[in-house]
C-alpha cells in the first residue's frame, strides 16, 4: 500500500504491463476517425528550438544545408497556408449555393403544396417508416429549412474564425537586419537568421493548424448542407 507520504511526495505506482490504457486508446481512435473522415491535418515536422547564436566567430560548416532546409520548410508552411485559405473560399461559396438549393426548393415544394390542397388531395407523405407516419410536406420542409440556415450560419462562423487576422512571426525587421548585420560575416547572419526562422516555424505552425480545425469544421457542416439538400429532392420526388 502506498503511503500518504509517498503521494503527497509525488510519486505514482507504475502500471503493469498488461493493464489497458483508455486514454491511449481513445487518442488512437480519435486520430484514426479523423483520417477516415479526410479531416487530417498534416504537420509538418517540428524543428528544435536551437540555441542562440553568440559566437560570431565560429565556424558554420554546415550552414549552407541547414538554411536551405528551413527555408524550404517555411515555403511548404506558407504554401500550406494558401492552401487553406482557398479550401475556406470554396467551403463558404458552396454553402451559399447549397443553402439558396435548399430554400428554393422547399419553398417550390411547399407552393406544390399549397396547390395540392387547394385541389383536395391530402397534403401528407406516404407511410414512411423513416417518418414514421403521415408527415405533412410543409413541416419536413420547413423544418429542414431552419436547419439549413443554422447550419449556414455555422460555416460562416467557421471560416471567419479561420479567417480571423492572425499575426504570423517573420525572419527579422529589414532595419534591424541593416543595422546588426550588415558588417557580421554571411555564414554567421545565415546563422542568426536561421535559427530565428526554425524558432518562428513552431509558432505560425499552431496558428495555422487551429486555422485548419476551424475550416475542416466548415468541410463537415457542407457535408450536412448537401445532406439536406438531398433530402428535400427526395421528399420532392416521392411526394410528387
Amino acid at each position: 500500500m502506498i503511503s500518504d507520504h509517498m503521494r503527497s511526495s509525488g510519486y505514482t505506482a507504475p502500471q503493469s504491463a498488461g493493464s489497458p490504457q483508455p486514454l491511449r486508446l481513445l487518442s488512437r481512435l480519435r486520430a484514426s476517425t479523423r483520417v477516415w473522415l479526410g479531416i487530417e491535418t498534416v504537420a509538418a515536422v517540428p524543428i528544435e528550438e536551437t540555441t542562440e547564436i553568440s559566437d560570431e566567430n565560429k565556424d558554420w560548416p554546415s550552414i549552407d544545408v541547414v538554411f536551405e532546409q528551413i527555408e524550404e520548410m517555411v515555403k511548404t508552411q506558407n504554401d500550406r497556408l494558401k492552401t487553406i485559405d482557398t479550401k475556406a473560399n470554396f467551403g463558404l461559396a458552396a454553402a451559399t449555393l447549397l443553402t439558396a438549393g435548399v430554400t428554393g426548393l422547399g419553398r417550390a415544394l411547399a407552393d406544390s403544396g399549397q396547390r395540392v390542397a387547394a385541389s383536395g388531395r391530402d397534403v401528407a407523405l406516404p407511410h414512411w417508416p423513416v417518418f414514421g407516419g403521415e408527415v405533412p410536406v410543409n413541416s419536413i420542409t420547413d423544418g429542414v429549412t431552419i436547419i439549413s440556415l443554422v447550419m449556414y450560419a455555422l460555416i460562416a462562423l467557421s471560416t471567419y474564425l479561420a479567417y480571423r487576422i492572425r499575426t504570423y512571426r517573420e525572419v527579422a525587421n529589414p532595419k534591424r537586419l541593416m543595422d546588426v548585420y550588415l558588417y557580421k560575416e554571411p555564414a554567421y547572419t545565415k546563422a542568426a537568421i536561421a535559427n530565428q526562422r526554425a524558432k518562428n516555424f513552431g509558432s505560425n505552425e499552431a496558428k495555422i493548424n487551429d486555422k485548419a480545425t476551424w475550416v475542416n469544421r466548415a468541410m463537415i457542416l457542407l457535408v450536412g448542407e448537401a445532406a439536406l439538400l438531398v433530402v428535400i429532392a427526395i421528399v420532392q420526388v416521392a411526394w410528387l
